[in-house]
């Protein structure tokens, strides 16, 4: 199942570097630090004018936070989500829809 996992990170990575023109715009870097990570994240992800979203948002990182904090991404995991996650932030990719999309298929994953 790791395995799996694993393959599908690598397969979103390189369709987030390769699907577009690359750019290099610098943006503010997000924490290495796994818990100041995921509240970052779930900054970005609440902070929406669309209540609609917020409350989208707010179900969905209730059900992330679980797996995210008990261990079920290993550091590797943890390290290429938010490589693809800078990638997304380095291309000024909307939050609504692409990184909340994101992390809901993270989400799916970690919950099979």
């Amino acid at each position: 199942m790791r395995r799996w996992l694993t393959t599908v990170l690598f397969l979103l990575s390189f369709m987030v570097v390769f699907s577009g023109r690359l750019d290099a715009q610098e943006t503010d870097s997000l924490s290495r630090n796994s818990e100041i990570f995921y509240k970052q994240i779930s900054d970005i992800l609440l902070n929406t004018p669309s209540k609609l979203n917020q409350a989208k948002s707010q179900g969905l990182l209730f059900r992330l936070d679980t797996e995210w904090s008990q261990g079920r991404f290993n550091k590797d995991e943890k390290d290429a989500i938010r490589h693809i996650i800078e990638i997304m932030r380095g291309r000024k990719l909307k939050t609504y829809p692409y990184l909340y999309k994101y992390i809901h298929a993270l989400t799916l994953l970690a919950e099979s």
